[in-house]
């Protein structure tokens, strides 16, 4: 992938290959991916580099690689599908249904702290990255940020939906929207761990909605205290094959 090296290893790399003296890229401060024509060739992008999104369709790999090394500017019509075997690929942007003819995306991001990253999602509208499939929804820590940014197809239809928090930092912005907004559509696994529990109550599945397994994990009566104070019966899941509540995690079981 051209951001798994920095800048400094990628010019040794160029200039010494075999004895043979190479033209070196030349590094870039502000890029815009618009088309895929625009990396035909090998780009270096400096640490400060401002990338900005348009019109542009990339992998779930590449989305998060830039969002943790680059200033990124998310502009129309930007989308995300699948890889395979972690390729750092674009594509031309696309619609929801051409979308839904990609690989499904799949995201499994345990972030560490970085300031970059977190910039990045503040800086990200709500709702104005397109998924067209995701098979699975994995987040742990401060990837959870990014589940406000996303826009899942109407359609879509996820084996796994997990999210786990151990600190209450990781879901202060989730939490702030409003309840029944983060539409998910069906959901065969549902886990939600810790903290991130206290989103619960922010998801919308599918009407038709039939589950293999909804799980949640409370060690703690704080991890559970958002979703006590809503209403009895409001929690809508559809049908559930499995219920799994651990510890604390009962207490929510009449808002279902």
């Amino acid at each position: 992938g051209f951001l798994s090296s920095t800048v400094e290893e990628h010019r040794r790399e160029w200039v010494e290959n075999g004895g043979t003296v190479l033209v070196q890229p030349q590094a870039i401060d502000l890029l815009t991916l618009a088309t895929p024509e625009l990396l035909t060739e090998t780009i270096l992008l400096n640490p400060e580099a401002v990338v900005t999104l348009k019109n542009i369709a990339l992998s779930d790999t590449l989305l998060f690689k830039l969002l943790d090394k680059t200033d990124v500017v998310v502009g129309e019509n930007v989308s995300v599908f699948g890889n395979f075997r972690g390729e750092d690929c674009i594509r031309a942007g696309t619609d929801f249904e051409e979308l839904c003819l990609l690989r499904p995306a799949s995201f499994q991001e345990e972030m560490q702290p970085n300031t970059r990253f977190l910039e990045n999602i503040a800086r990200i509208p709500n709702n104005s990255i397109k998924l067209g499939k995701v098979k699975n929804l994995k987040l742990e820590s401060y990837a959870i940020h990014i589940l406000l940014k996303l826009k899942l197809h109407e359609e879509n239809e996820m084996e796994e939906f997990s999210l786990n928090a151990e600190k209450k930092e990781y879901v202060s912005e989730v939490i702030r929207a409003e309840n029944n907004t983060i539409w998910l559509g069906k959901v065969k696994n549902l886990r939600l761990k810790s903290f991130a529990i206290r989103i619960l109550p922010k998801l919308v599945l599918h009407e038709e909605n039939e589950m293999e397994v909804f799980h949640l994990s409370a060690g703690e009566k704080e991890y559970v205290s958002e979703v006590i104070r809503v209403e009895n019966n409001s929690i809508w899941l559809g049908k559930v094959k499995k219920l799994e509540l651990e510890l604390f995690a009962v207490k929510i079981l009449p808002k279902l």
